[in-house]
């Protein structure tokens, strides 16, 4: 598939995203721009609406106060005097309103201007008493329907253009909305075919490098099972030399341990005869090289023995379950007590200790590991031997802890080796393959096993197992 580091997908990622976010941030530039083209004509109509109502108020109160007048004069009740006065009282304010509409509009501006001027002098025609003089009241009436009628002109006038301003803003408004309309439904329509059209054309391309690397991968994996067929094939021939290698090498140790062991014992059985029947005759000295022959060939026999214990254990079918460690322990002990360890010990073990393993390999692996604590400790004249576990999460580890002669800590790597040894066989009998018994066992029930000492304090060998 495509990879975010390759060119044609940054390519194909720019195509299908970028292309139309910035359509997107086009159109909506321009429906702000429409929006507010269409604001601006909406203020505009609200505008002329305004100033037409203005006008109309002015208007209606110079008829209402004209109207006034006539009745006045015709009836002489003062009463028409005071509706005069409330009519002119509001018409400095709406001059004062229309005027602050018309102030961006020059031409209407100078028609309000001269309306003023008429209304003036509409006013200078009124007199000042509410009852005029019979002499001259024909000229005055004349006068004033003079001056009105230039007012209703002049207020006719600004009416008209107001009306042919609201007309062209109402017209424009108009425009503006079906220009919105087709941009926005033109847009919709031409980004929502420009998003089909790309995502078939990603699809497409997607589909075609998919089908590509399918190809590529049964290539592959065709490939790969012909290896792993072959590889296994291999292994299965290596295995099957292996195992008649190991055969004919478990056959030949098996062999040679037989007559190693033959001449062993007849070395041992006859230096054993010839000490019983002419020791009496050969000198002090003869016997002690009689004793060391008789101790080569019982190591070398113990050896062989060891060996090939090392070599069943590998071997061995496990058979798990619950094991009570604290009672094979007390097995061990009875039996190793048995034997001559050059002075006492006094052991210490920690009931109910409980663990899942093999019961005849966990045997075996307690008896090394307290064989080895009473060979090192016996000695001291007041040996000491500690067995104690503790579980720790999935684990339980098992220590077997004395007060012998102890190691250095640099040396614990060798412990665990084949007929490896910190001490040599005149200061402590032994074969060297006890502890790497030990390993070997722990190791084929999945755990670990380690020694911590120090020379003169004792050691501790502990292992810890799967729970």
């Amino acid at each position: 598939m495509y990879s975010t580091s390759e060119p044609s997908f940054r390519s194909l990622l720019r195509r299908s995203l970028y292309l139309p976010i910035g359509l997107m941030a086009l159109l909506l530039a321009l429906l702000f721009w429409l929006v507010a083209a269409s604001e601006f004509q909406t203020r505009a109509v609200d505008r002329d609406q305004a100033v037409i109502a203005s006008a109309e108020k002015i208007q209606n109160r110079i008829e209402e106060g004209d109207t006034a007048l006539r009745a006045l004069e015709v009836t002489h009740d003062t009463t028409f005097w005071k509706n005069f006065g409330a009519s002119r009282g509001q018409l400095p304010g709406l001059f004062v309103q229309l005027r602050g509409l018309l102030k961006n509009d020059s031409a209407q501006s100078e028609r309000l201007k001269q309306l003023g001027q008429d209304y003036e002098a509409w006013l200078k025609l009124t007199g000042n008493n509410p009852v005029m003089k019979q002499g001259g009241a024909t000229t005055l009436t004349l006068s004033r329907s003079l001056a009105m009628s230039q007012i209703q002109g002049v207020l006719d006038q600004l009416m008209r253009a107001e009306h042919g301003n609201l007309d062209m803003s109402v017209q424009g408004q108009r425009r503006s909305a079906i220009v919105l309309l087709a941009v926005f439904g033109g847009s919709i329509v031409l980004l929502g075919a420009l998003l089909l059209f790309q995502s078939y054309r990603t699809m497409t391309e997607l589909s075609l490098q998919y089908e590509h690397n399918l190809h590529l991968l049964k290539a592959q994996t065709a490939e790969l099972k012909a290896s792993h067929d072959e590889l296994d094939k291999r292994v299965e021939e290596r295995t099957h030399e292996l195992n008649a290698v190991n055969r004919e090498l478990e056959i030949f140790c098996y062999s040679a341990a037989h007559d190693l062991r033959a001449p062993l014992r007849w070395i041992i059985a006859t230096n054993r005869m010839f000490q019983e029947d002419y020791g009496q005759q050969v000198p002090e000295e003869g016997i002690k090289e009689l004793g060391r022959v008789n101790m080569a060939a019982t190591r070398l026999s113990n050896l062989i023995d060891a060996l090939l214990e090392m070599a069943r254990l590998g071997k061995v079918e496990i058979k798990k379950s619950q094991v009570n460690l604290s009672a094979l322990c007390e097995l061990a002990i009875t039996e190793i007590r048995e034997r001559d360890w050059g002075g006492p010990v006094e052991v210490e073990i920690q009931p109910n200790l409980q663990l899942l393993g093999d019961p005849l390999l966990l045997s075996l692996l307690l008896q090394n590991l307290l064989e080895n604590a009473f060979k090192f400790s016996a000695r001291s004249g007041h040996g000491r031997v500690e067995v104690s576990g503790y579980l720790d999460g999935d684990e339980m580890t098992v220590s077997v802890k004395d007060n012998g002669v102890g190691f250095d800590s640099s040396c614990s790597g060798k412990l665990f080796q084949p007929l490896e040894r910190l001490h040599s066989d005149e200061e402590f009998a032994g074969t060297g393959m006890g502890l790497a018994n030990a390993k070997r066992i722990v190791d084929r029930h999945g755990g670990r096993i380690w020694a911590e000492g120090e020379p003169g304090k004792g050691a501790t060998f502990s292992f810890s197992l799967p729970c």
